[in-house]
C-alpha cells in the first residue's frame, strides 16, 4: 500500500511538471533596413541645396559667372529621382536643368543622366564631383 502512495506521489509530481507551459519570448518584428543607396537618395531629396562653391576644371563659378544656384532632388523610388538645377547668372539669366538620377555603388555615386560622380553628403553639407558634361566639377552646397 505505501508502495501505491509513492507511486502515485510520483506520477503526481510528473504531471505537474509536464503540464507546466514554457515561457516562450514574445515574437519581435523585424525592424526594416535602408540600404545605403536609399539612404542617401531620402538625404538629398529632403531639401533643396544651395551651392556655396561650384568649379569647372578647378575654377571657381560662384560670384564670377553665376550669382546664384540651387539644387532639388526629387526622389521617385528607392535608387531614383529628378534632379532640378536653377542657375542664375550675373546678368540675371536664369537657366534651369533637369535630368533623372540614381544613387549607386552603396550610396557613393550619383549617376546624373549618364555621367557618373562621386558624392558625400552629411548633415546640411552635400558634395559632388566628377565630370559632368564633359567638365570636370565639384559641387558643395548647403541645405
Amino acid at each position: 500500500m505505501k508502495f501505491n502512495h509513492f507511486f502515485v506521489a510520483i506520477l503526481s509530481i510528473g504531471l505537474l511538471f509536464a503540464s507546466c507551459k514554457k515561457n516562450t519570448p514574445a515574437p519581435t518584428t523585424p525592424t526594416a533596413t535602408v540600404d545605403a543607396n536609399e539612404s542617401k537618395n531620402n538625404a538629398i531629396s529632403a531639401n533643396s541645396w544651395t551651392v556655396t562653391s561650384y568649379t569647372e576644371n578647378g575654377q571657381e563659378r560662384m560670384q564670377s559667372a553665376l550669382n546664384s544656384f540651387t539644387m532639388t532632388y526629387k526622389k521617385e523610388d528607392k535608387n531614383n529621382g529628378t534632379a532640378t538645377w536653377a542657375l542664375i547668372d550675373l546678368q540675371g539669366g536664369s537657366q534651369n536643368v533637369s535630368d533623372k538620377y540614381e544613387i549607386r555603388n552603396n550610396g557613393t555615386e550619383i549617376d546624373l543622366g549618364g555621367d557618373i560622380l562621386g558624392f558625400t553628403v552629411s548633415g546640411s553639407s552635400l558634395t559632388i564631383e566628377g565630370n559632368y558634361n564633359g567638365t570636370a566639377v565639384r559641387i558643395v552646397a548647403k541645405k
